[in-house]
């Protein structure tokens, strides 16, 4: 081993030895300068014209117009006829009645009406029939013998409650709610396996009361949480409510009601 060491470095250190005595036999050489053109350059003033725009062609003169062009008389326009004025109808007195319209020679003369209204005990209005109860002679007067009395007409029932204005006054609905025919404590029971601790815990409920009492729905407008929520609902269908009315019929009904569990 130490023979191939001693091998190895005896090879190394030879061919260090040749390296070095290589390198020390190299020259440097300059390298030649480079040939530079020297170049005159010179600046020219020189003033440069731009050329000019091109003249816009002369604007056409129009020949003036003859004299008295204008002055040339303009036919006449044709005066429009104007609308005809609609007939004025003239005012009739209130109470007159309006003319009749001529009617054909071979109809029969019509019925003739008398204003003539009846006494003071209201008997109507009288219709002149003619002298032989039949279409008469137009210039026949009204009598007692030609005229027939319609019937008083019926009195108009009398309005109920009338006050200063003679509007008849809404007559009043009378409602009771409904209610609990007792007192309900007594099935109001503390939720088993809750914290009593002395306090009152109140559920307000919305219960909707039929026509038979029973308690048909239950909604919570206030609760307190569980288990006094569920609690509060399956109690209060417990106990018994008298129904509801409107004038004196049983109504289905909707009342607020207040649960208050108390420690016992």
């Amino acid at each position: 081993m130490n023979r191939n060491l001693a091998i190895g470095f005896c090879v190394s250190l030879a061919l260090h030895s040749v390296g070095a005595w290589w390198a020390l036999g190299l020259v440097v050489r300059p390298l030649p300068p480079l040939a530079v053109d020297k170049q005159l350059v010179r600046t020219v003033k020189a003033q440069i014209e731009l050329p000019k725009p091109k003249p816009k062609p002369p604007a056409e003169i129009k020949p003036p117009e003859p004299p008295g062009a204008d002055d040339a008389p303009k036919p006449a326009e044709a005066p429009q006829p104007k609308p005809a004025a609609a007939p004025r109808r003239t005012a009739q007195p209130k109470g007159a009645q309006p003319a009749p319209k001529s009617a054909p020679s071979n109809e029969p003369a019509p019925l003739v009406l008398s204003k003539t209204y009846g006494d003071a005990a209201g008997e109507g209005v009288a219709v002149q029939t003619g002298k032989d109860d039949v279409l008469g002679d137009p210039g026949v007067q009204a009598n007692a013998d030609n005229v027939r009395r319609r019937p008083p007409a019926d009195p108009a029932p009398p309005l109920k409650d009338t006050g200063d204005t003679g509007e008849a006054a809404p007559s009043k609905v009378e409602i009771v709610q409904a209610r609990p025919k007792g007192s309900c404590d007594r099935y109001i029971q503390w939720p088993e396996g809750a914290e009593m601790g002395g306090r009152i815990v109140e559920v307000t409920l919305q219960l909707e009361i039929g026509e038979d009492g029973a308690v048909r729905k239950v909604r919570i407008l206030r609760g307190a949480g569980e288990p006094f929520d569920g609690q509060a609902s399956k109690d209060i269908r417990l106990c018994p409510f008298a129904a509801g009315s409107r004038d004196g019929k049983p109504m289905t009904s909707k009342i607020a009601f207040v649960v208050e569990f108390r420690p016992r």
